[in-house]
């Protein structure tokens, strides 16, 4: 079996995972990221765990962002989707607010806990 467990994050990859994602559909589907540009979209810089997560949102109707605050200044270097293809983020207190109002100005339903 070519899945394995990355160190320091819970998330399982490989291509055994990544074929499961492309078995399925589903409604919605939540993915976090290793950073943003609002230009791009949702980043990942680890290759694997990028085609997880570009799996996962082609599986889905809908995918939802979870981005906490550290993520909106963190740079990436692949992008799963691009911001105006989600419909909602949740994200912390601290992330940038103007930001978040460009995301309200593009449609996206902000949810901030």
């Amino acid at each position: 079996m070519n899945t394995r467990q990355l160190p320091c994050v819970s998330v399982c990859v490989g291509p055994e995972i990544v074929a499961f994602f492309r078995s399925v559909r589903t409604s919605t589907v939540f993915v976090g990221a290793g950073g943003i540009r609002m230009d791009l979209g949702l980043g990942e810089d680890d290759p694997l765990e990028y085609e997880v997560k570009k799996a996962m949102v082609e599986s889905a109707d809908k995918t939802v962002a979870l981005i906490d605050s550290s993520k909106w200044k963190s740079p990436a270097v692949r992008f799963v989707i691009p911001m105006a293809d989600l419909p909602a983020v949740l994200t912390d207190k601290n992330a940038d607010r103007g930001q978040l109002d460009r995301l309200r100005v593009g449609g996206i339903h902000i949810v901030s806990v």
